[in-house]
């Protein structure tokens, strides 16, 4: 298994706006070459997310807007932080979501600027312990918030011991930030983006009174705020399937840090699962297919055997077939040092044989190689699940795969030498008739080898 580690840091001024880069942006310069956190590099950081069973604990934090909750398969999100001020991700259209606690005595108080607030992130769920002077010694609010796993969907629930006629108010505002470049990636898009804007817009307004049992629920759907009356049985129902996801993987070690990985990592491959049928390269920042993204390799280890499946037969739809390779070596982009292959169809990158970067489309160059990465992943799907039915269904863009390595790959330039057709003879006979236990580890180790 392979565990993935997230670090959280701190984002800094809420009013930086400008790159952090002192280079004149020239004309082709791209997004991925920016980074709002480069005078940080070195610098001394604090341990701010200490470990609890299976979640991330923290207190009084600053950060806000670095821990995503992903609803369905789609791009939609709700961003949540270290204090209880949300943002949805909705393309053109994002949101600010905050909450303002009104007392009988008309104190106001914003619920991200409490004296003392504990958030926790049990993966898939976000969960704030509040308290404030003003409230009172002995009053509290707990504020737990979820996304619906199938929906662009969020539900608050919001309970405690608060002042008898407290009112709650919520805020929906349009985000600061008008255009986002990377989708408010963390380090691309600047710090402060999902503040709520600074003309002080608000677009809705909700106001709600705390019911007799202390429990209230708040949803948002279509950007839309409502108090949602039977909130209660939606918010089980919720927190049951996020649990079931998280449960995917449990880590029990000595090391209480490393405890809390596996519902993060359920819940992480979850959310880049893409509607397209195919896993993306993440569930924010990257938030797009190619053939070849690593992402691939988690279906198999967490069950979704049918997803792997889909995805595979999705991008085996985008193999090019009917294009001969008519221009031989080299076929570099001199406008680039020769470091990608020019983009003409009929060189050896872009010919039979080739994977196309979006699925069910075999008409789209691209200038990644991501072939060897997707071939790999699919024979790992072979040598986890043991289908051969599937491996033999697979076999003919196998063949075409390994034609399209000898096309790309000269014998002046290669280490090792390249299959005949023979060898392609040789392989399909092994996987017809040899036993399936030594027909898989035979195909993927001679086919490993070539690569």
């Amino acid at each position: 298994m392979q565990l993935f580690f997230t670090l959280f840091i701190p984002l800094g001024s809420y009013a930086q706006y400008a790159s952090s880069s002192k280079t004149p942006k020239k004309a082709g310069d791209l997004i991925e070459s920016t980074s709002y956190n480069d005078h940080k590099r070195g610098a001394p950081r604090m341990l701010q997310y200490l470990p609890s069973g299976e979640e991330f604990v923290c207190v009084n934090g600053k950060n806000r807007y670095t821990r995503a909750l992903y609803g369905g398969h789609t791009a939609w999100r709700l961003e949540t932080g270290d204090r209880p001020i949300f943002a949805t991700y909705v393309k053109n259209d994002c949101r600010n979501i905050r909450f303002r606690l009104h007392l009988p005595d008309g104190t106001v108080t914003p619920l991200e600027e409490t004296d003392w607030c504990e958030a926790r992130y049990n993966p898939g769920t976000r969960t704030y312990a509040l308290k404030d002077k003003a409230w009172g010694e002995n009053c509290s609010l707990k504020v737990s918030v979820l996304a619906s796993l199938t929906e662009e969907m969020a539900v608050w629930e919001l309970s405690g011991e608060l002042p008898a006629g407290c009112e709650l108010e919520v805020l929906n505002s349009p985000i600061r930030r008008k255009k986002l470049s990377r989708s408010g990636d963390m380090g691309a898009d600047p710090p402060g983006c999902f503040e709520p804007a600074e003309d002080g817009t608000v677009l809705q307004t909700l106001k709600c009174r705390f019911p007799a049992d202390g429990h209230l629920y708040v949803g948002i759907s279509g950007n839309e705020l409502k108090e949602m009356r039977d909130g209660g049985v939606q918010y089980l129902a919720l927190q049951k399937a996020c649990r079931e996801l998280a449960g995917r993987i449990r880590i029990t070690t000595p090391d209480p840090y490393f405890n809390t990985l596996g519902g993060a990592l359920a819940v992480a491959a979850d959310g880049i699962w893409g509607e397209e049928g195919v896993w993306l390269h993440g569930a924010v920042g990257w938030r797009m297919p190619l053939s070849g993204w690593r992402a691939a390799y988690v279906g198999d280890v967490l069950g979704w055997h049918d997803r792997a499946r889909t995805h595979f037969d999705n991008y085996a739809a985008s193999q090019v077939t009917e294009v001969p390779n008519t221009i031989s070596h080299p076929a570099q982009d001199s406008a680039l040092a020769l470091a990608r292959s020019a983009k003409i169809w009929g060189t050896p990158q872009y010919s039979n044989g080739y994977i196309c970067r979006n699925p069910r489309r075999n008409n789209q160059m691209h200038h990644y190689d991501m072939n060897l990465c997707y071939i790999d992943e699919l024979l790992w799907h072979f040598n986890w699940t043991g289908d051969l039915e599937y491996a033999r269904r697979m076999w003919p863009l196998l063949t075409l795969h390994l034609a399209w390595e000898n096309a790309t790959s000269t014998r002046t330039t290669t280490a090792c030498t390249m299959p005949t057709p023979a060898f392609g003879q040789a392989m399909r006979c092994i996987i017809t008739v040899a036993p399936l236990r030594t027909a898989l580890p035979i195909t993927i180790a001679a086919i490993n080898w070539l690569h």
